[in-house]
């Protein structure tokens, strides 16, 4: 259910992302994520846990519509797919990291910090990216523009609600999204059910099935990276 929140938001905060500040919308949407991940982790029962978790997405999904955004206008056409690779790559090892740190706290006595510090770091991370990322002018990084954008002409981009037709009508944009769709099931998957398999049919204790799911993960990162290192170099 916090996925499909997630995503359904995800389409608001780029159009907010589009239209105002994208750092001040990460600001915003990692500060609301945060503030209710924390709520986690002050629950009392199963149900007051299940809608509070779901409401957290919202905030979640600002986080590719306004990063990807902000990454596509600082770097070139040349290193771009390299430095998105990277961002991507810095998202995963920190979910390996908290994954694996936090997992210690899987017990009934003492997994509320989990989602309070999880929720905290996300609050810094917004205070971060308000203060220290310089935000670049819209399309500051495309070859055709350099020299010649300014502050004013870079406003004039902005998205409309009759751009959703327009960009829903490109073949590439269809099988993007169908890809997204399946490709993420997997790992919806395995973060729902694999460790409580670990627990219940492995025998693994609630500290320890975290940190196996980790590594997984990790394996898995480095696997796919070595494929792509190796069709890169033929």
């Amino acid at each position: 259910m916090r996925s499909l929140l997630q995503s359904l938001s995800s389409p608001f905060w780029g159009y907010l992302s589009d239209r105002y500040s994208r750092k001040k919308v990460l600001f915003w949407g990692t500060g609301f994520w945060g503030l209710w991940t924390i709520a986690v982790g002050l629950t009392q029962n199963f149900s007051q846990l299940l809608v509070v978790r779901v409401i957290s997405g919202i905030g979640l999904g600002c986080l590719m519509p306004a990063t990807f955004s902000i990454m596509a206008d600082t770097f070139a056409p040349k290193i771009r797919g390299r430095m998105l690779g990277l961002l991507e790559s810095v998202g995963v090892l920190g979910i390996i990291i908290f994954t694996l740190g936090l997992g210690r706290l899987a017990t009934p006595e003492t997994w509320r910090y989990g989602f309070v510090i999880l929720g905290i770091a996300s609050i810094l991370s917004g205070f971060v990216i308000l203060l220290f990322v310089d935000e670049p002018l819209r399309g500051e990084s495309e070859p055709e523009m350099n020299g010649h954008l300014t502050l004013e002409d870079s406003q004039k981009y902005t998205a409309q609600i009759s751009d959703i037709k327009n960009v829903l009508s490109i073949p590439t944009i269809r099988v993007a999204i169908l890809q997204g769709l399946a490709g993420s099931m997997p790992w919806v998957i395995m973060g729902a059910f694999l460790i409580l398999w670990l627990v219940e049919q492995r025998g693994l204790s609630t500290q320890v099935a975290p940190m196996v799911f980790g590594a997984m993960i990790r394996r898995d990162c480095y696997q796919q990276r070595d494929w792509r290192l190796s069709w890169r170099l033929g």
